[in-house]
């Protein structure tokens, strides 16, 4: 009989699908990847294709295995580290989707917002979710039961259930046999408050929804089931689920209280570790668990800019560019934009401030501009966007950035680094590794089948780490900018619909 040494992870985001395989000694032997389309619409509307979603994740796990030269029984256990707050719903027999999944990034609960406030039911909101605004998952559900014929009362039946991908991804996987919603996914998609993590009835009585039909809310390392021995020929073990962000936190050791790491895929986000004990949200952040392990909790504050990655990507495609390094070779051959400001708003603003209207744009073009201009204004802008939101959540929370890492697509560029970095102020640290979510994943499931121990993550963590930095003169220049980016940035606001 073969030995269960190694571990697939699928690491499932906004854009694309990727799956890994790793060894005993966590190194990557085999990766795959599948892109994902994306529907969106000029009134902010994101969405994706469930069903999509769940072929590719299974078409990249067979990919992986394969060339990885391995069978599938030699896998010891899987993970899956899936974006956060796009939820869908399905048939509950069948496993069939009803509707598209709407994304992170929509921006179509602005009228729940309102409807809050106006009801008085904000400081429940804010208090029990840790949120200022209409955004979690639990609101996509109430936007879909008054909108799609029919849905309310299939939900009360329980002919239709729902969830974030996580609890999807479960629930084919394991041939519609499991329904389960990790821990943290189940508090930011307001199934559970962050306090005692208990279910959030008030909340369901108000939006009338029903809430005994809730899947089944579990740790993040624990067993979530085996998968359908069809779909890879073994029946393997699901032994983590964590929301992406959460899993390139753990993987990259932030950890300690004061510790941040910013996440540059899709969209920008900032995870700064406030430690054990839950803290009041605020208007600039959110409050969220990172994960909980045997039982205790870690939380983290976020603030996050939805559409940076997103933006880079349609200037790829706008000027007809074959691949990300030729933004970056552009953007080097020019040591200024020259005044250009780039604004990477695509599907408005949601931190510090919430402006579903904001819309992206190019400022201050002059006849002396040219696509390398256009190439660094965009790396300055979303540099810009991440310490614009950075100042706001660390002057409300009033808790000093000790350490900063940075994981994700756009990391892998050292021009970027190295501009972020002045921006900033402070030095930066990159891993050997940019597939963070799936390292962390790893870990943790590996964790939980008992391939390793925590002990060794430290260590791991540190070989290779990469650090940028910058001079007096350079921060002072981009200082400059910053200004002129904000002055930018208000005029972009309260946009014309």
């Amino acid at each position: 009989m073969s030995e269960k040494t190694h571990v697939l992870v699928v690491d499932e985001g906004t854009t694309g699908t990727k799956a890994f395989i790793f060894d005993k000694n966590l190194k990557v032997v085999s990766r795959s990847y599948r892109e994902l389309d994306l529907y969106s619409t000029s009134c902010g509307r994101a969405e994706l294709d469930g069903e999509e979603i769940f072929k590719k994740s299974v078409e990249a796990c067979l990919e992986a295995i394969q060339k990885a030269g391995i069978e599938s029984n030699e896998i010891a256990c899987m993970g899956i580290g899936a974006q956060r707050s796009t939820l869908l719903a399905w048939e509950k027999d069948s496993g069939k989707p009803v509707g598209r999944a709407v994304s992170w990034q929509d921006t179509r609960l602005g009228y729940l917002t309102d409807r809050l406030q106006r009801d008085g039911m904000m400081d429940f909101v804010f208090k029990e979710l840790g949120r200022s605004k209409a955004t979690s998952g639990i609101f996509i559900i109430k936007w879909m039961d008054e909108n799609i014929e029919g849905f309310h009362e299939r939900l009360v039946n329980g002919s239709v259930i729902y969830g974030s991908v996580d609890s999807w991804l479960v629930y084919r996987l394991t041939g519609c046999k499991n329904y389960h919603n990790s821990i943290d996914h189940a508090m930011l998609n307001g199934i559970v408050d962050f306090h005692h993590f208990q279910p959030t009835e008030r909340l369901f009585e108000y939006l009338e929804l029903p809430f005994h039909n809730l899947p089944q809310v579990l740790d993040n390392s624990a067993f979530y089931g085996v998968t359908d021995k069809k779909l890879f020929g073994a029946e393997i073990p699901i032994t983590c689920v964590i929301a992406d962000q959460h899993a390139s936190l753990f993987a990259q050791r932030v950890t300690d209280r004061g510790d941040c790491k910013c996440t540059n895929g899709t969209g920008a986000f900032l995870d700064l570790n406030i430690g054990r004990e839950s803290l009041p949200p605020g208007l600039t952040h959110s409050i969220l668990l990172a994960w909980r392990l045997k039982g205790i909790p870690t939380y983290v504050a976020e603030c996050y800019a939805p559409t940076t990655g997103t933006f880079q990507r349609w200037i790829k495609k706008l000027f007809g560019l074959e691949s990300y390094k030729e933004i970056d070779a552009l953007a080097s051959k020019v040591e200024s934009s020259r005044d250009l400001v780039v604004l990477p708003t695509l599907f408005g603003m949601i931190h510090p401030k919430r402006d579903p209207s904001a819309r992206a744009a190019i400022m201050g073009i002059s006849e002396a501009c040219g696509r390398e201009h256009i190439m660094r204004g965009t790396l300055e802008g979303i540099a810009f966007f991440i310490r614009y939101i950075a100042d706001a959540m660390t002057d409300e929370l009033g808790i000093d950035i000790n350490n900063m890492r940075i994981d994700g697509g756009l990391a892998n560029s050292d021009i970027f680094c190295r501009i972020l970095s002045s921006v900033l102020k402070r030095e930066l640290k990159r891993p050997s590794t940019v597939e963070l979510t799936a390292l962390g994943t790893a870990e943790i499931a590996g964790m939980y089948g008992g391939l390793w121990d925590e002990d060794t993550f430290d260590a791991l963590y540190h070989h290779g780490v990469q650090a940028f930095s910058s001079n007096a003169e350079e921060m002072q220049r981009y200082e400059k900018q910053f200004g002129v980016w904000r002055t930018a940035l208000d005029r972009s606001l309260n946009w014309p619909q």
